[in-house]
């Protein structure tokens, strides 16, 4: 039997054994979580739940709330960094 992971994953102990590899997907997670954060904060609506039962729905609102942060995000992250 084969116990090597599948090509192109990671095993955890290649993970837990690298504190540089951690810290990187620990920032992005933290990264994802923020975004997804300012996105419940900005929904129309609902409190950030989507009540639809409808994948498709579902996917529709989630692309519309993505489409009105990202010109926010992009637009106030230049007035964030120093000159």
């Amino acid at each position: 039997m084969d116990t090597r992971p599948p090509c192109g994953a990671i095993s955890a102990s290649a993970i837990l054994s690298s504190s540089e590899l951690r810290s990187t997907i620990q920032a992005a997670t933290n990264k994802s979580e923020s975004f997804n954060d300012f996105v419940k904060w900005l929904a129309f609506g609902g409190g950030g739940v989507i009540a639809e039962n409808d994948r498709g729905e579902q996917r529709k609102i989630i692309k519309y709330n993505h489409l009105l942060c990202v010109p926010r995000v992009s637009g106030s992250t230049p007035m964030l960094l120093p000159l």
